[in-house]
């Protein structure tokens, strides 16, 4: 989705004859986002789908939202309120219960 976002502002840049401030950084930015937030990412999920069930799989791909509240709180000094702690713990215990019962049954 960043991809698109970005190839549309490079396309208007480009159409509009503005230069980018940061011509390197832009497709740096770009490629990043290209390679690894969609091939790489599709890669390892279907990785995973190899070696785990798919409905285990499913249950660990609500996990997302933890890790980015994770990496926000650690490497962009967010702020993490009461909600954020409860709302974590609450999807940690539905996924642990969901891979648990399929194990079990």
């Amino acid at each position: 989705m960043g991809k698109h976002f970005y190839s549309r502002k490079i396309a208007w840049e480009c159409l509009n004859k503005r230069k980018p401030h940061r011509p390197i950084e832009a497709r740096c930015g770009f490629l990043y986002l290209g390679i690894f937030c969609s091939v790489a990412a599709f890669m390892l999920y279907n990785y995973g789908l190899r070696t785990l069930s798919s409905s285990t799989a499913v249950a660990l791909m609500n996990l997302g939202p933890i890790f980015g509240v994770l990496f926000s709180t650690v490497f962009l000094h967010e702020g993490l309120r009461i909600f954020d702690l409860l709302g974590g713990i609450i999807v940690i215990l539905g996924v642990f219960l969901s891979v648990r019962e399929k194990e079990a049954g």
